[in-house]
């Protein structure tokens, strides 16, 4: 019997030690680069504009925000999904939440926020047949509502404005507001979270959504390691202008790897994809703390929604200079967004913004590797350590009931 326990117990072990599979979904997190302007693990701070579709983790802070105006180069992102989900509470001074043009139709046929807890200050809603959706109380100093747009808040509501005809309003507490007299389409009292599923739906996909991007920025960082040929590269000009040169060679894709210490003194960055160019571009930059100020030269904009940085190791990170083009991925990341913008997606586990961010949704793709599988030896020790440790329980109870 000891023995076998001390089989069972080395076969786990060396079927442990293989490589550990990714927990999320690579290839979905790249996907949701190509859907969000903006999504943080943690809270947002704002007081600028975010022209895309807005994921926040945690609490909405700051003096306020515009959401919405679509415009730039566009997002992948279903036109059903909320303009914004807030997970937490809104605490922001403002939030306007509009319904602009992504790419030749609306950014959004469906609700246009969803906040998962509280929501306070003042919120309006540009568009007609605009949807809120609170878990919370809601209170609100100026909010319109006129036909074909509806409320739907599982607290208390306390709003200035006017409900008007045609306006839906369901509360699960009480209502202290004004509406047109007799409006039968307005509901208190309905009972407190009542629709704590239909919010749930929307703010639920905050796990796999972490775990997705965490595993995109691991695989991408892999792919610096994993090449056998990679002719992409960098070099630095007069000690202060990077050029990146993005070759595919063998691959459909280039990878560049910087340290932040080879930024560290940058004040102009050039994206050169002439001669055997190649679009995606990886930029994987190692360090846990950096401050980036420079300037981006050329038409950059021309290759914004095909650039990924992923700053893998990063924790603190600050982005300052001229305009920045190409997708930001720091899942570990505090970002703090200067007075100047970014054209691409963000995905940080919080982010302070001053600047704006244009939808410039990543949409080079999906150039990365299947995804890792145990090797078969690995397998096979796991089921033969599952069948001798049935084997070994079997045996054991024979020799009690011989007892």
């Amino acid at each position: 019997m000891r023995h076998a326990i001390l089989t069972i117990a080395a076969l786990l072990s060396t079927a442990s030690a293989a490589p550990a599979l990714a927990a999320g979904d690579a290839a979905k997190g790249l996907q949701a680069l190509s859907e969000y302007n903006l999504i943080t693990l943690g809270n947002w701070e704002s007081s600028s504009h975010v022209d895309g579709k807005v994921f926040i983790g945690g609490d909405a802070l700051g003096s306020g925000a515009v959401v919405g105006a679509g415009g730039g180069g566009g997002s992948a992102a279903p036109v059903d999904r909320p303009t914004v989900v807030i997970r937490g509470d809104n605490l922001m001074g403002t939030l306007h939440v509009n319904n602009g043009n992504n790419n030749g139709q609306p950014l959004s046929t469906g609700s246009s926020a969803v906040i998962g807890g509280n929501s306070g200050g003042t919120l309006s809603l540009g568009g007609s047949n605009q949807k809120l959706l609170v878990g919370g109380n809601f209170s609100t100093t100026n909010l319109n509502l006129g036909a074909g747009d509806s409320v739907s808040v599982g607290g208390n509501y306390n709003a200035g404005g006017a409900i008007n005809n045609g306006a839906s309003v369901q509360i699960g507490g009480t209502f202290n507001g004004s509406a047109t007299p007799g409006n039968p389409n307005v509901q208190a009292g309905v009972g407190t979270g009542f629709n704590a599923a239909e919010v749930s739906g929307y703010t639920s996909i905050f796990n796999e959504l972490s775990s997705n991007l965490t595993a995109l920025s691991s695989s991408l960082a892999g792919l610096s390691s994993s090449l056998s040929d990679n002719p992409s590269g960098f070099s630095i000009v007069e000690g202060k202008r990077l050029v990146l040169n993005a070759v595919a060679g063998a691959n459909d894709f280039a990878v560049i790897t910087l340290s932040a210490s080879d930024l560290a003194n940058i004040q102009e960055i050039a994206y050169d994809f002439t001669g055997a160019g190649a679009t995606p571009l990886v930029i994987n930059v190692t360090g846990d703390s950096l401050n980036l100020a420079a300037n981006f030269l050329g038409n950059s904009t021309d290759y914004a929604q095909q650039v990924i940085w992923n700053f893998q190791d990063a924790t603190d990170l600050t982005i300052s200079g001229s305009p920045f083009y190409g997708s930001i991925l720091a899942t570990m990341a505090d970002l703090h967004l200067s007075s100047n913008n970014i054209n691409g997606s963000v995905a940080v586990a919080s982010f302070k913004q001053s600047g704006e961010l244009h939808n410039y949704g990543y949409n080079g793709g999906n150039f990365l590797p299947p995804p890792a599988i145990p090797e078969p030896a690995t397998w096979a020790m796991m089921i033969l350590g599952f069948g001798l440790a049935g084997a070994a329980m079997r045996k054991r109870g024979m020799t009690l009931r011989h007892a």
